[in-house]
């Protein structure tokens, strides 16, 4: 896949790419790059990031992120492939693991139960 004939087609020039993740993906839909591919957001953990982040998801069930090559720090392509370890699509994974640190954490300081009290109402979590 050209990455700089993509840019090209949804009008986007690829330097502007970076850190613009939804942008991309709207443009990506509008452009109908992939015949009925499903916007997905969430988190994106590796090594370096946890960031949110936006990707497609593809009719045969894999995802196509054109920004993952920003945060993985690459040459700009477009990744196709299966999802792995590092989508954490409508920040399920997240949540847990903030659940698991209130469990954690709260009972020594208890202080800090209302304000988690607080976040757990707005952001589901548990």
């Amino acid at each position: 896949m050209n990455v700089k004939q993509i840019a090209d087609n949804i009008g986007m020039p690829l330097e502007k790419w970076g850190g613009h993740c939804y942008k991309v993906v709207a443009a990506f839909l509008a452009a109908d790059v992939f015949d009925g591919a499903k916007p997905a957001t969430g988190y994106y953990h590796n090594n370096k990031h946890v960031t949110d982040h936006a990707w497609l998801k593809l009719l045969d069930g894999r995802i196509c992120d054109p920004t993952r090559y920003w945060l993985d720090g690459k040459r700009p392509s477009i990744f196709i492939g299966k999802s792995d370890k590092c989508y954490d699509e409508k920040g399920l994974r997240w949540a847990r693991e903030l659940a698991e640190i209130r469990k954690k954490f709260i009972p020594s300081h208890p202080d800090l139960r209302a304000t988690f009290d607080a976040l757990s109402a707005k952001g589901g979590i548990e």
